[in-house]
């Protein structure tokens, strides 16, 4: 079995264009601590966005990298690779 980070579990979905809430990053990675996993994503470069959705009864935050954002880290983080 491969040993993948959380956070890398999360940006591997994120990097396919998923939009995840909470409880779909906690299924992906396992991790209760999502807020923080994200922010870990940001610290290392990771251009995640977020925005609040409301419904009749609920609200909750979704992340996502937008299509541009993901072109962008990939490009970058080639370049670093080939360094």
């Amino acid at each position: 079995m491969e040993n993948i980070s959380q956070c890398n579990k999360i940006l591997r979905a994120l990097m396919r264009g998923r939009r995840l809430s909470f409880n779909d990053a906690r299924e992906i990675s396992g991790s209760n601590h999502v807020p923080r996993r994200m922010k870990d994503l940001n610290e290392r470069g990771v251009p995640v966005e977020s925005e609040w959705v409301e419904s009749e009864d609920s609200r909750f935050k979704i992340w996502y990298i937008s299509k541009e954002n993901r072109d962008l880290y990939r490009r970058e983080s080639d370049g670093q690779s080939k360094k």
